[in-house]
């Protein structure tokens, strides 16, 4: 992908600082911000440090659920411009130190001010030294803690006072935590409803406080909700104090002058942002003196209630985790971004003389220009689902499969080919009405050539017919082939129409042969990914797919295919086809669909019509799928459409969407063994005779071996009633419902009433 402009420019720019400077220049990654929800990780540059200033390697950075959730969903008082970095509280190890800086030195492992980054430059008087008895995940909450102390150093918490806590965030299981070691009898977490709540401490409603007459020398309100005020005066005794700790996300209702009981309170309001950096004046407490005292706090294991358990995140996977941290389900109390685990490189590196990396190219409408770095993150193996050929169950055959082609047309070429790549089968007879097409095939395949199918189905050699005839065909040959007790692989369709496919389906079932059809895409292997994407969660639960295909056929394509070896028009005529580019073209995409979300169709709504094709096929199709599980699928195709053809075919989910049209590539908000988080990552790419060739040999196990048949008959039957549901709709212009049942030979498609 070719760098944009922003990228070239603020690799300029950062170089031009760093001569000014006389600094080198420092590279690593971190999460961004990019616009109103929308989060990834990219690649960023620090100038290295200067006078007064450290550069430290991220270990954690914390998150502060409220801070940065109230910033992601821009609420009421906030201030916010894009592109941010989030965060503000973490731990690192310093790698460089700049001049003047005393007190620390490279490998000391110090918490601050950091950013959800892979490393920060910090002010040196805002870096403190993590004591050997303090966790470094949980000196990571630095920050936090800070806001805490200072908050409920501002309440004036006094020995024996009894404490309510509002808010069960980390900030007010901190306070908590702090409020019992400043000497409190009583902490309790009054809330709207008096659930269980995180830690050691009871949590109890308020409107059940406040009926018994329960009153709180000191109440602290660490919701960020501006309501929550009200809540406090309730139950604050006369003469207590209410603090707000943090900063509420909106006005507060106007506030009673006396307590529930008639007396007076104090309120009083507690920001960390009202702490000096420096002391001014005896006996107050500095951010520098806050900040000790909570690592010392960690130490002497004060605080550990608090910080249990911990959630540790994947930067890789941050825009998941936000989304998340958006809805507020399931909520987030301790949590953490762990970057100790990127490779070196990715985390920090000296770059002063690297070429820009790349950054996003802001498609609106797709984003398949995600930024790429190579070697940035650490690698993961690769699935078996990118190298393999053949889907779980299905293995080589235990020897050839002898076959006779029926049909010998261009299709039965590509199958041909396959047979023969697959090693696994050997074709003994060509069969087609027009001898002289069957005398080409057998000349190729080493068979014999024929024009009666019934010497091919009398060979005891013969194992399985391969069907390559029209579509008005294969009813007929199948069932005659399996009345000689031969394997049957049908050239998709299967029939038809549905009611050819049952009775296929029924004389398969009866005869204990194997009946298959070529659904080639299944074993391509972006296919193959994009199912066991699916099956491990990688884009959540199914909610829409798009799929669209419009090509351009000739007129002499209904007369003689795409090449004209076999001159019929078959195509044009509906009695013998079944149907135009539904059922010729996009059976392949349904069934694929059904194959990769594992989901069956349950109601549908389609339109059809014929504009330049011939004959009393349609050449243009729009439907609308409704899946189980409730997920929409959007089709339109057409074969009447000049030019090279535009294919599109996605799934997405609640965490991220596959795209199965070139090149294939996925998205998921989590890392998968196939890819990164948060970026698109490349599918493996097959060719169409890579695919036929490995459905044959799945085939042939299955008929040697007993593996599992490569495109069970209920599948392919499947695709039959959704072709034929979509006819039925568009032709009496309503939805049409397809009854689900366990028996695939007793459904039935109904118009819905």
């Amino acid at each position: 992908m070719p760098l944009n402009k922003r990228s070239i420019l603020d690799w300029g720019r950062t170089r031009a600082r760093a001569m000014l400077a006389r600094r080198g220049v420092r590279r690593g990654v971190r999460i961004r911000t990019i616009s109103s929800g929308k989060t990834r990780l990219e690649p960023c540059e620090w100038l290295a440090p200067g006078p007064g200033e450290v550069l430290a390697r991220t270990l954690f950075s914390a998150v502060s659920p409220g801070t940065e959730r109230a910033q992601f969903n821009r609420l009421a008082n906030t201030t916010v411009s894009y592109p941010r970095t989030p965060g503000y509280s973490g731990v690192g190890r310093v790698e460089e130190v700049g001049r003047s800086v005393t007190g620390l030195s490279p490998g000391d492992i110090v918490a601050g001010p950091f950013a959800h980054a892979s490393a920060a430059i910090l002010d040196s008087e805002r870096c403190f030294l993590v004591p050997p008895g303090a966790a470094q995940e949980e000196a990571a909450f630095i920050g936090l803690g800070i806001i805490a102390l200072q908050g409920t150093r501002k309440a004036g918490i006094g020995w024996g006072d009894r404490v309510a806590v509002l808010g069960r965030g980390i900030l007010g299981l901190l306070a908590a935590a702090i409020a019992r070691r400043a000497g409190a009898s009583e902490v309790i977490h009054a809330s709207g409803k008096g659930s269980a709540a995180p830690g050691a401490v009871r949590a109890e409603a308020i409107n059940d406080l406040a009926a018994a007459g329960r009153r709180f020398e000191v109440v602290l309100d660490v919701t960020g909700g501006p309501e929550s005020v009200a809540d406090a005066a309730r139950i604050v005794a006369p003469g207590g104090t209410i603090a707000v700790i943090g900063s509420p996300r909106g006005l507060s209702p106007g506030l009673p002058a006396v307590t529930a009981d008639g007396g007076p309170f104090a309120f009083r309001g507690a920001h960390a942002q009202m702490l000096p950096g420096r002391e001014t004046t005896p006996g107050r407490w500095t951010l520098r003196d806050e900040g000790m005292l909570f690592l010392d706090l960690l130490a002497d294991g004060s605080l550990a209630t608090a910080l249990t358990p911990l959630e540790r995140l994947d930067p890789e996977e941050c825009w998941r985790f936000y989304r998340r941290l958006a809805r507020g389900e399931p909520p987030v109390v301790a949590a953490l971004f762990e970057w100790r685990d990127l490779a070196g490189d990715g985390r920090l590196r000296w770059s002063t003389f690297l070429p820009p990396e790349v950054r996003l190219q802001g498609d609106p409408d797709r984003e398949s220009m995600l930024l790429r770095t190579t070697g940035r993150l650490k690698r993961r193996p690769e699935a078996s689902a990118r190298a393999g050929k053949m889907p779980p169950g299905a293995k080589a055959p235990s020897r050839m499969l002898g076959v006779a082609m029926i049909g010998c047309g261009e299709i039965a070429l590509r199958n041909l080919e396959a047979v023969r790549a697959s090693a696994a089968g050997h074709v003994r007879w060509a069969v087609d009405p027009n001898l002289d097409l069957a005398e080409d095939l057998a000349r190729r395949a080493g068979g014999r050539p024929e024009t009666d199918a019934a010497r091919a189905l009398a060979d005891p050699e013969v194992d399985a017919v391969f069907i390559c005839a029209p579509h008005h065909l294969h009813a007929p040959l199948a069932l005659d082939a399996i009345r000689a007790g031969k394997h049957v692989v049908v050239e998709k369709p299967m029939a038809r129409d549905a009611r050819e496919a049952r009775l296929m389906a029924e004389a398969a079932r009866s005869a204990r042969v194997v009946l298959t059809t070529c659904y080639a895409m299944r074993f391509f292997p972006q296919v193959l990914a994009a199912r066991a994407l699916v099956r491990e969660g990688a884009i959540g639960g199914i909610q829409g797919a798009r799929i669209m295909e419009h090509l351009y056929k000739e007129m002499s394509y209904w007369y003689g295919g795409a090449t004209g070896r076999s001159r019929s028009s078959w195509r044009a005529d509906r009695a013998k086809s079944g149907g135009g580019v539904l059922l010729m073209n996009l059976c392949h995409h349904l069934d694929t669909l059904s194959f990769v979300t594992g989901l069956d169709v349950r109601r549908v709504y389609g339109e059809t019509a014929r504009f330049d094709a011939p004959g009393d096929v349609e050449d243009a199709v729009a439907a609308t799928l409704r899946l189980e599980g409730d997920a929409i699928v959007s089709i339109d195709a057409s074969t009447s459409a000049p030019g090279e053809g535009i294919s599109l075919f996605q799934i997405w989910g609640s965490e991220g969407q596959i795209a199965l049209d070139p090149p294939p590539r996925f998205l998921s908000l989590r890392g998968t063994a196939l890819g990164r988080a948060n970026v698109w990552n490349d599918l493996p790419h097959g060719r169409d005779l890579d695919g036929r060739r490995d459905f044959f040999a799945a085939f042939a196990a299955a008929v040697l071996d007993g593996a599992p048949n490569p495109v069970p008959i209920d599948e392919a039957l499947a695709v039959q009633e959704v072709v034929d549901a979509v006819y039925l709709s568009a032709q009496r212009r309503e939805p049409v419902i397809i009854h689900p049942g366990t028996d695939r030979q007793a459904v039935d498609v109904a118009s819905k009433t």
